[in-house]
């Protein structure tokens, strides 16, 4: 039960650093995992593939790397006075990065590391969207072990696929190219430069952005955008063609056979 696996991370963490322990823990759990994001060298993702089994963990060097990568976008934020105004100097610190993927990595997201494809979008609206449309069955291949991630905006996509890629996870992105205006053109250019050169299946672009794609007016605030573009669907107000054109996209972005579902093993804590 999820509670009783809180508790019993708590317990192993006190375990792990009250003496000489070291606690190995296997689970299927993504709530067990999201309890142990704090520490991302910690986890260690174990996928089976041709009769054989990979591991894959982003060692204490490793994280370093993806730390640096990351604050590419703060560079690029500096050049545009709109996006500088949101960030603030505490962003650019490396203790930052492990604060954000703390957050961000919940036992909704941490399922990230049991599928066997993630599909990387902006936001809710995407993400509400595409998990409708596989409910509804008008996407093919959608058993393959998928999860839609939500990345919180566009300017983190980057983030995701380098830990993805770290992580042995297979993904793909789709995301709006904003007309490539301003600093749009830079974010674009980062995402198709933080590509794994196996990993990542592929990166799509949406041209301006999704309302423009299926052809319906803006929300109006975006806090109202996953509930409105389903409403526009679920009334047959998005022409069938359109939606047929979005599911072609997702399909594009999902592989054509899947494999078997990962394991993953938490240590909690080194000695």
């Amino acid at each position: 039960h999820p509670p009783q696996q809180e508790i019993l991370a708590r317990h192993l963490k006190a375990l792990a650093s009250s003496g000489h322990w070291q606690v190995v823990s296997a689970t299927h759990s993504s709530h067990f995992v999201s309890k142990n994001a704090a520490d991302i060298p910690a986890v260690v993702r174990l996928r089976r593939s041709a009769g054989t089994c990979e591991a894959f963990q982003i060692d204490e060097a490793a994280w370093v790397e993806i730390v640096d990568a990351n604050q590419t976008i703060t560079v690029i934020a500096k050049k545009y006075p709109k996006m500088a105004k949101k960030l603030h100097e505490d962003d650019s610190k490396p203790e930052m990065e492990a604060v954000k993927h703390f957050l961000w990595l919940n036992p909704d997201r941490s399922s990230v590391f049991f599928a066997n494809h993630v599909l990387l979008v902006e936001g809710a609206t995407e993400v509400a969207l595409v998990n409708r449309l596989v409910g509804d069955g008008k996407i093919a291949n959608a058993d393959c072990g998928l999860y839609v991630l939500d990345c919180i905006g566009k300017y983190n996509i980057h983030r995701f696929m380098n830990l993805l890629s770290r992580l042995g996870v297979s993904h793909a992105v789709i995301h709006d190219d904003d007309n490539s205006e301003g600093e749009h053109a830079e974010i674009n250019k980062l995402i198709e430069e933080s590509k794994h050169a196996t990993l990542t299946l592929c990166v799509k672009q949406i041209a301006g952005d999704l309302e423009t794609m299926l052809g319906i007016p803006p929300a109006g605030s975006d806090h109202r955008k996953p509930q409105h573009i389903l409403y526009q669907y679920d009334s047959g107000k998005i022409a069938s063609a359109k939606v047929q054109a979005f599911c072609s996209l997702i399909e594009a972005c999902l592989p054509v056979k899947a494999s078997k579902a990962p394991v993953v093993v938490s240590p909690v804590e080194n000695e």
